[in-house]
């Protein structure tokens, strides 16, 4: 069933955990419905979304468990400019879904917010945001780059020209440099910071790499006025309509198992496998 350019049958298949054999029932039940309905049938609940999640960054690595979440927010046009706790299932955010994540103890989120895979962080409660907590948050997804921008934490995925003229800043922090950036990696966060996190760059940068357990901050060679530094941005359930819906170390880290959701809820997806395990940071959950 193909209408307005969107495979719903595929579609059902691919995230709605539904099997072919489901094709007639599908065809039937979609038949009498709206757009709307549709997909609002089709999108798993949040529980079995973010169970698939850490399954997948469990079983796979952190690459495919986003990769599953981004394509399920295009798929579903799953992109809000403000998400929040609280939320999902209200009246004009049926189709809101985010990932749960749990910090030192403190609920967190995050949820895309476009097509480049551009993601927003935020927090239950009122949280200051620091360089610390972002290079902590590069180790759990080093895939991207995490950053501030409009007192909101985001991350999204970014490559850097090659990096020349490498120095060695101490003992364990070194710098190298671009024609754009200015790169500090180091193993020790607190002194990284201390060496790179140049609070007056017009943008700053963190990131992770798993392969030479380093920790980086990029910052832009242009200069900008020093300011503030914000709260992680948290919202009240009381938000009652959509802004923006296209298209339909340091800390210690555990991924506590999540209970399996049913063969006809998750992803019709049986070839999860080990693949060579990705090495978390020894408090944060995925749940």
């Amino acid at each position: 069933m193909v209408e307005n350019n969107i495979d719903y049958i595929a579609l059902a298949t691919k995230y709605g955990g539904y099997m072919e054999t489901d094709r007639v029932y599908l065809e039937n039940r979609l038949s009498t419905m709206s757009e709307a309905q549709k997909m609002r049938l089709l999108l798993p609940p949040p529980s079995v979304i973010n169970a698939y999640f850490t399954e997948l960054y469990q079983k796979r690595n952190p690459q495919e468990a986003t990769s599953y979440f981004f394509g399920m927010s295009q798929a579903f046009g799953m992109f809000f400019q403000k998400p929040a706790f609280g939320i999902e299932g209200l009246s004009h955010y049926e189709l809101f879904r985010f990932i749960r994540l749990n910090i030192d103890g403190k609920a967190y989120g995050f949820s895309y917010i476009n097509e480049q895979e551009e993601a927003i962080i935020f927090s239950e409660l009122p949280e200051k945001a620091n360089q610390k907590f972002m290079l902590n948050l590069s180790q759990i997804f080093p895939q991207y780059v995490i950053f501030e921008l409009n007192d909101e934490i985001h991350m999204k995925p970014k490559k850097f020209e090659r990096f020349v003229n490498q120095r060695d800043l101490t003992t364990i922090t070194s710098a190298a440099e671009n024609e754009t950036y200015i790169k500090f990696y180091g193993y020790n966060i607190d002194e990284l910071i201390e060496q790179g996190g140049n609070s007056f760059s017009i943008e700053t940068l963190m990131q992770y790499d798993p392969a030479l357990k380093q920790f980086i901050i990029y910052q832009n060679k242009g200069v900008a006025k020093p300011k503030v530094r914000p709260k992680i941005s948290t919202r009240s359930k009381s938000i009652t309509s959509p802004v923006s819906r296209k298209g339909t170390n340091a800390i210690k880290q555990e991924i506590n198992p999540v209970d399996s959701p049913t063969s006809t809820a998750i992803p019709n997806d049986s070839s999860l496998v080990k693949s060579p395990e990705f090495k978390l940071p020894e408090e944060t959950t995925l749940f």
